[in-house]
């Protein structure tokens, strides 16, 4: 007699994202497999960046006007 064992393959994938790429690794197998990343990703992450960077300059900005007020 063979025991038919039902296994949720869903239950097996586990997503890592890295910078670059995205990796998925079928736990079950051991089996990973690499997709790096395409333009839009890129991109993405280069406009968050670049937002960050303008929003901590406004901050500081702002704050150092605050200040130069209160001086006043």
């Amino acid at each position: 007699m063979k025991d038919n064992i039902n296994v949720n393959l869903s239950s097996c994938l586990v997503e890592r994202t890295n910078v670059g790429s995205y990796e998925y690794i079928n736990i079950c197998t051991g089996e990973t497999t690499k997709i790096d990343w395409s333009f839009i990703d890129w991109t993405f992450l280069s406009l968050i960046a670049i937002l960050t960077i303008f929003l901590i300059i406004m901050v500081s900005l702002l704050i150092k006007e605050l200040i130069r007020w209160d001086i006043e």
